[in-house]
């Protein structure tokens, strides 16, 4: 597996490193090789700031997950990449380039506004020269400065570097389950509004789609622009089928609406980011009101590309994507329905009992999500017949998963559109939400506002603004938490005046009910006058009971003939603390780098815990009370490069860690014979408790520091290896091959002279049966 640096790394079955082979100009490079479960980073000493300073994304360095994804040499000879630009001002740690500095090594180069980027693909054999470009430096081995120092910022930096990483699927009473029928007995069928599916194609061709499509256009890396996946088929009549080959019984929820039909993910069901959100903006480009995607990728703190695309583009349009399959684990929405401005729908089944595949809130960055809930279990619409794989049938097929449920969402959004032809994407979302059915069961983290009910959304005239409410995080204790107020308006697009009653209600992180008092509405009873707006005051007091975490909670706003329920959703932060890390004992003039990670002991749910990079070398964050294990791989100039490891850190009031470099010690270690010479040294440990591990090569040439902060404890095991070769007779070489262990600690340096008496003599020898092949011998001490 060819890095982005150049560097080639040796990735086993397992998804281990077996071998490491620095490019170019790059000895003396020290990597770090983290494994966390199923995921392996194998990252260099000069690309660990840029990770912390949120400019470099981590998933470019993750070879197991990038080998399963088929980027690997054996499968794919370039990487795709996504930038995004910086045009005004500087981003902290900005890359040291322009957009032209890439001619010459970017291929299919494809320019994304939505990001203010581009997407290409860099020919592997070129990556080293890629690396040289983006870290500013005139060749990729290592200069006088700090590794991984960036030269000066240019006019036009990059504000990050992403890769372009895969996207695929989230796999007759649907369609009356929302209220469709009510819509269509109004006269609204979607007619004049146009919906973009992005997917894996439109069968156009199937008598329930003929003539819907308005356009079409393969963003995707299969040839040919038809649904063989069948998935795209499936969703775009599920949202704008006619039901021409059942006599109407299975018809879409918008049968009206004419269809853009992008294909930006493969026969296969996957896709690239730039894919998707190329067809994002081209969506918009077109004229599109709803942007249905039925697609996800895993979501994580910070904003990804289609993240960004949204919130740029839903000016012109409403996106509406799936929550994801994720089961009933928290935090597991999927991006793009991770983005604020994206309407994201969970399940439910015919009962409206949430589907249990359908992915749960918050997002990775604490809001609210999913927005509402629709029909996604046994949905049965049009099957493609674009597919050699597809049977011979009656034209239709059952599937489940939120990617069903989520073009009944966008084909509602587009019966309100065709209702409201001046409202934006922003209203319609607010009046699904508003107008939506919730279970009495589930909380918002669950079902959001509810399952869409089109049959009180086609006589709302009122809608609340905005469609949630966020209090953010009050912090622990709560003894002296004061309550947070926001304003909440209600506009009325009708002809009469509206009374609401007023009330409001929540739940706890284990579901159930809200202490009296934790969510208060000012107003009883609220007056709209028509065509106008009033507001209120709703105010969250995290003050009330003793249960910390997540709450959600809604403002009910009932009517005569209608009601409005508005999202709420506050903090209250479980016991917490401050934790600083100190890095002290630089010694050059530039400012310190550090790469700094605390892992959780002891829990069934492993979190991870990245500090950004701070030049002054203090860094503070805040986290829960627990066991940590706190690893940070520190470098400053020249070759003073250390590890610090504690495999212990209790964390149960305000702390300081001081992490001192000039603390840090070498390995001293002698080989039996003084001629040999020091060629790789490997040093790591494994942490059964944090579940993670971490080892760093060095090819010898930069020697590694290590230190223990805090002492001994916890279930980890260490190790040093070091390989000394000592030239011989021609075809003959002496191999030192040293390894050292300890349990329950890490190391301080370590000092031990080794004589032969300490060492086994083990000769290998092999040969060819045959002429012009090579071979090599590969031996691990352990």
């Amino acid at each position: 597996m060819t890095l982005i640096t150049g560097d080639r790394v040796l990735v086993g079955g397992d998804g281990r490193v077996s071998q490491l082979v620095r490019g170019e100009g790059r000895e003396g490079i020290v990597f770090s090789v983290r494994t966390e479960a199923e995921h392996t980073y194998v990252i260099p000493q000069d690309g660990l700031a840029m990770i912390a300073e949120g400019v470099l994304d981590r998933r470019l360095f993750d070879v197991a997950q990038l080998v399963r994804d088929g980027y690997d040499d054996a499968h794919r000879d370039t990487l795709p990449l996504i930038v995004g630009y910086r045009r005004n001002g500087s981003a902290v740690g900005a890359f040291a380039t322009t957009p032209d500095a890439f001619a010459g090594i970017a291929r299919e180069r494809r320019p994304l506004p939505a990001v203010d980027g581009e997407s290409f693909r860099v020919p592997k054999a070129a990556a080293a020269a890629l690396w040289s470009t983006v870290t500013g430096r005139t060749s990729p081995a290592r200069t006088a400065g700090a590794p991984g120092t960036a030269g000066p910022a240019p006019a036009a930096p990059i504000a990050r570097l992403w890769l372009d990483g895969r996207v695929h699927t989230a796999l007759d009473k649907s369609v009356p389950q929302i209220g469709a029928p009510a819509m269509w007995a109004a006269g609204y069928t979607g007619e004049g509004i146009t919906v973009a599916v992005l997917d894996t194609g439109v069968d156009e061709t199937h008598p329930d789609l003929k003539g819907v499509e308005a356009a079409q256009r393969n963003f995707s890396s299969s040839p040919g622009s038809g649904d063989v996946a069948g998935h795209g088929t499936h969703v775009a009549s599920t949202l704008a089928g006619s039901g021409a080959q059942s006599g109407g019984v299975y018809k879409g929820v918008a049968p009206g609406v004419r269809i853009l039909d992008g294909k930006v993910l493969d026969d296969d069901g996957f896709g690239s980011e730039s894919s998707i959100v190329s067809g994002m903006q081209w969506a918009v480009d077109q004229g599109a009101r709803v942007v249905n995607m039925s697609l996800g990728a895993q979501d994580s703190p910070g904003v990804d590309p289609m993240e960004e695309a949204v919130a740029r583009l839903s000016d012109k349009a409403l996106f509406v994507a799936c929550a994801g399959n994720e089961g009933d684990k928290a935090a597991t929405i999927r991006s793009p329905g991770s983005a604020p401005a994206a309407l994201a729908v969970g399940a439910v089944d015919k009962q409206d009992r949430l589907a249990d595949f359908s992915s749960r809130g918050p997002t990775a960055d604490g809001a609210s999500k999913p927005d509402v809930t629709a029909p996604g279990v046994d949905i049965t619409a049009a099957r493609t017949t674009q597919s050699p794989y597809v049977p011979p049938g009656d034209g239709y097929v059952s599937m489940s998963g939120t990617s069903m449920a989520t073009p009944h969402a966008a084909g509602a959004a587009a019966l309100l559109f065709q209702q409201h032809p001046t409202w934006s994407g922003a209203q319609v979302k607010a009046l699904l939400t508003g107008s939506a059915e919730p279970a009495p069961a589930l909380n918002a983290f669950q079902q959001g506002a509810g399952r869409i009910d089109l049959d009180r959304a086609v006589t709302a005239a009122v809608v609340s603004e905005p469609g949630a409410l966020s209090f953010g995080t009050q912090t622990w204790p709560h003894a002296d938490d004061e309550p947070v107020a926001r304003t909440l308006t209600y506009r009325n697009y009708g002809t009469k005046p509206v009374t609401l009653r007023l009330s409001a209600s929540g739940t706890d992180p284990a579901g159930n009910p809200a202490p009296a008092g934790m969510f208060t509405v000012k107003d009883a009873a609220l007056t709209v006058p028509a065509g106008g707006s009033a507001q209120t005051t709703v105010t969250a007091d995290t003050r009330r009971g003793t249960v910390d975490g997540a709450f959600g909670g809604t403002v009910l706003a009932a009517g005569e003939d209608q009601s409005v329920r508005t999202g709420l959703v506050v903090e209250r932060e479980v016991e917490s603390y401050d934790l600083t890390l100190r890095h002290t004992g630089g010694t050059g003039p530039s400012p310190l780098s550090f790469y700094a990670t605390l892992s959780t002991t002891g829990t069934d749910t492993r979190e991870r815990f990245d500090f950004p990079n701070n030049p002054t070398g203090v860094v503070t964050r805040r986290l829960p009370k627990g066991d940590y294990q706190l690893e940070s791989f520190v470098y400053d100039v020249g070759d003073r490069l250390a590890v610090f490891v504690q495999p212990v850190l209790k964390l149960t009031a305000k702390a300081t860690v001081t992490l001192d470099l000039r603390k840090a010690k070498p390995f001293a270690v002698t080989a039996p014979d003084p001629a040999a010479r020091l060629v790789s040294a490997a040093v790591g440990y494994e942490d059964r408790a944090a579940g993670v591990g971490n080892v760093w090569f060095s090819d010898g040439r930069t020697q590694i520091l290590t230190a223990a902060p805090g002492g001994a404890g916890g279930d980890l095991r260490a190790q040093y290896n070091g390989v000394w070769k000592k030239p011989g007779a021609a075809g003959e070489k002496t191999d030192y091959r040293l390894a050292f262990h300890r349990t329950g600690s890490w190391f301080t340096g370590l000092k031990r002279t080794v004589t032969r008496a300490d060492v086994a003599e083990v000769k290998l020898g092999f040969g060819a049966s045959v002429s012009g092949v090579k071979g090599r011998i590969r031996v691990t001490p352990t």
